[in-house]
């Protein structure tokens, strides 16, 4: 992509010739973002397309940090063992869902007195995925969010075609007042887990579009509660079940503030679409509610959600994980993953509207969104370029707009941000 500023014209075209399509469309507008935890780490190793143990190890080793955070570890590619990390510097090494962490002994000694809650707790999965929010405050911690880390980082979102970011795992007051001096302060909202809302200022809080809440984890660790079994055997995990999810979620409602849910597997999803029906059929009244990712959603319960008027906020680069995990998902779960064509055409979702897409940040920008909607794995994934734009960009083209030229014939894709100053 050529990322040059370019003065603004006025540019509206749409045409399409034989296989050809060129359109200008607006910028876009990430409706699930961590931009606080990206910017904070932004400058951490990050070896997701490092396939090579050897090759990780030798770019770890590198690293002159007091403490060092890995980024974008894949399992798929290879395990680390816990002599060969041990004997390194401080370290902490995240899985590239960020669901799952590696600390080898020096990273221990040198987090157990501040941090002692995750150094214990290392080897429990569940208490990892129950902990989430709180392991990425512990690694924005270690690295701090700056408004000068949020503005770089920003900088390269509006180049690939980002204007709008919904930040959604605020990691605490600090990091809000960055956003609001940030170069982003007029683009962004902010989520946040019930904890650090509740711990924010009085008047902080009305700047927090709503309350996040997980409910599963994630695939990358076979985690995400699906009702089949990961293909090692490995059962997902329904971190909240039966009367406690109904107890966490009715928490949640009464607090009145818009609710986000983080649902990948069809068990986390029908669970708590189950309770939020049986919330309205005892009167209860319900906020504004998103459910995160939905992967794995049915038909019926795709229903149930409309019917309940739940929004949903889902990711066009995850339907490639019908690819990238065939090491550990079923074929008919490879099938299931990120059902729009079910979702649009036979539910009545509609793009924009109760439908919308975030990145997750995996990864960000024009190109790989607009690949995974107009070229995916599957036809059941397939979107038009007039729903990508709908559930994936702003109104209008105030602040910018992008010039993208699609081949059909060849699933090439070709595009020119161009940011209004």
């Amino acid at each position: 992509m050529d990322d040059t500023h370019k003065e603004s014209i006025n540019i509206d075209q749409s045409k399409k010739v034989n296989h050809m399509i060129e359109q200008s469309i607006p910028l876009m507008k990430d409706k699930h973002n961590h931009i606080s935890i990206y910017s904070a780490l932004e400058e951490c190793l990050d070896i997701q397309h490092i396939t090579s143990k050897k090759k990780a190890l030798e770019m770890i080793e590198d690293q002159e940090d007091e403490i060092s955070v890995i980024l974008g570890w894949n399992s798929g590619f290879f395990d680390f063992d816990k002599d060969e990390i041990d004997r390194l510097h401080p370290l902490i090494i995240c899985d590239l869902s960020l669901h799952d962490i590696l600390m080898n002994r020096p990273a221990e000694e040198y987090l157990i007195d501040k941090y002692p809650r995750l150094v214990e707790n290392l080897d429990d999965q569940r208490w990892i995925e129950k902990n989430f929010s709180y392991i990425m405050k512990v690694l924005v911690s270690l690295k701090s969010v700056t408004v000068e880390k949020v503005n770089s980082f920003y900088d390269r979102l509006r180049k690939k075609g980002v204007l709008y970011v919904a930040d959604m795992l605020l990691p605490n007051e600090h990091a809000l007042n960055v956003l609001k001096r940030s170069d982003l302060k007029d683009h962004f909202e902010a989520w946040a887990d019930l904890e650090t809302f509740e711990n924010l200022k009085d008047s902080s809080k009305k700047y927090v579009k709503g309350i996040k809440f997980f409910v599963d984890g994630a695939i990358g660790t076979r985690t995400a509660a699906i009702k089949e079994n990961f293909t090692n055997g490995k059962k997902g995990m329904l971190l909240y079940g039966g009367n406690e999810l109904k107890e966490e979620l009715s928490i949640r409602v009464d607090r009145g503030k818009p609710m986000s849910i983080h649902t990948i597997g069809d068990i986390a999803t029908e669970e708590v679409i189950d309770k939020l029906m049986g919330f309205e059929k005892e009167g209860v009244q319900l906020p504004y509610i998103r459910m995160e990712h939905c992967q794995f959603i049915d038909e019926e319960y795709a229903e149930k959600a409309k019917g309940l008027g739940i929004n949903l906020c889902m990711q066009p680069t995850f339907s490639f994980d019908s690819v990238y995990y065939k090491d550990r998902l079923s074929k008919k779960y490879l099938k299931k993953n990120n059902p729009f064509r079910m979702l649009i055409d036979d539910v009545g979702f509609e793009p924009g509207k109760d439908l919308f897409f975030g990145s997750d940040g995996m990864p960000h920008g024009i190109y790989p969104a607009l690949d995974s909607c107009l070229f995916p794995p599957l036809e059941s994934q397939r979107l038009d370029l007039d729903e990508f734009v709908k559930a994936y960009c702003v109104e209008g083209k105030t602040h910018g707009y992008i010039d993208v030229e699609i081949d059909e014939k060849e699933k090439d894709i070709d595009a020119n941000v161009v940011l209004k100053r």
